[in-house]
């Protein structure tokens, strides 16, 4: 029997992190944000925010104040950015917190500064472009005018100047050298008026992976620091540099060998082979595992079949031959020279290869270093 007190768990590994991290800093030459939102993609907002400012980055980023409160509760005091802004019920907090906001709307504007200046503070705040994505932000050609009327507000500190990319290379009626031409042209129109923030950004994973010509002064980093890689390549394979920091693992809590004929999971759609070995291990689609059929794992370096529906809480797995309990198994990641990687699971439940994010809280993350 194996002593890891845990059914299933996820290693995550720091090192690998922060060699991603200054891997991205090298390449890109300039300063990192780190996007740790969503529980840092599911690897830990705490443990990963640390290891990407021990790595070098500059800056953290997440979507939601409670997301930024777990952050200063664990004594982490860089710089983070708040993604999706704040509501005026949230605001103080914010600006106790020592937030960075993205600002886009004139009257919201006015609320932050007010109370920034009651509370005796002043908020820095970066002007949100949208050159194409169609979220948040002004449209260039107000980006001017906009620019000025926050110069006036007393309670916030014009820190930067950002956009977002709807995406990479040539995609629908835009293309990223659309958006990027824009963006550019409201970085000059501002420094043409005397407007120089100190921060100028664009660029998020994709981006530092395939256009340079977006990095500006600082680049907003999120997958590739987890070594998540290309999106779109089908077997997974990291860039030069990067590596994954992610690796699923459980234990089979029950090996059984079973007779020809017998039925398998809910609704009863799979039926052994004689003498089939089946094992079972404590993960199913509560933790974020989907239930769609054509899953695999590995034991010992070889891929074993998931069979039957899988369960809320279970899975069960055709096996070669019977192990002992406790032997471990991956869902997701590397064991010996065999990888299964995010981008596989990512195609067959046609999701994005960040659905790590949706791996269950409940699942221990274990962190391990080179």
């Amino acid at each position: 029997m194996s002593e890891n007190p845990y059914p299933t768990w996820i290693e995550i590994n720091l090192s690998r992190i922060e060699n991603n991290t200054r891997t991205v800093l090298k390449n890109t030459g300039v300063d990192v944000m780190a996007v740790v939102k969503t529980n840092a993609y599911g690897h830990g907002a705490v443990e990963t925010s640390k290891a990407v400012l021990r790595a070098g980055a500059k800056m953290l980023a997440v979507v939601r104040l409670s997301e930024l409160m777990e952050l200063r509760q664990a004594g982490i005091t860089a710089p983070v950015m708040i993604f999706g802004g704040a509501m005026a019920s949230e605001v103080d907090q914010a600006i106790a917190q020592t937030a960075v906001l993205p600002v886009y709307d004139a009257e919201l504007a006015k609320i932050w500064s007010d109370r920034a200046l009651a509370l005796g503070r002043r908020l820095p705040v970066h002007l949100k472009i949208d050159t194409g994505m169609g979220r948040f932000g002004v449209f260039p050609e107000q980006a001017l005018d906009f620019a000025r009327f926050i110069g006036t507000l007393e309670g916030l500190e014009i820190e930067g100047v950002m956009s977002h990319l709807a995406g990479v290379g040539d995609y629908g009626p835009i293309n990223s050298q659309t958006q990027l031409q824009r963006f550019k042209g409201v970085v000059d129109t501002l420094a043409a008026a005397g407007i120089r923030p100190r921060w100028r950004h664009l660029a998020s994973s994709s981006a530092i992976l395939y256009e340079p010509d977006s990095y500006f002064n600082l680049v907003r980093a999120g997958g590739v620091l987890y070594g998540l890689g290309d999106a779109s390549d089908p077997q997974g394979v990291m860039l030069p540099g990067l590596s994954r920091s992610f690796c699923w693992k459980a234990q089979f809590v029950s090996i059984k060998r079973f007779p020809e004929g017998w039925t398998v999971g809910y609704d009863s759609t799979y039926t052994t082979h004689k003498d089939e070995i089946i094992g079972v291990l404590n993960v199913g689609h509560g933790d974020g595992y989907l239930r769609i059929p054509g899953g695999s794992v590995l034991v010992e370096g070889r891929r074993c079949p998931i069979v039957g529906k899988i369960c809320m809480d279970q899975m069960m797995v055709s096996l070669p031959h019977e192990y002992p309990l406790g032997t471990e198994a991956v869902l997701i990641g590397e064991q010996g020279d065999a990888v299964i990687p995010p981008q596989e699971l990512a195609r067959r439940w046609a999701s994005a290869t960040t659905f790590v994010t949706n791996v269950n809280r409940r699942i221990p993350r274990v962190y391990l270093r080179d």
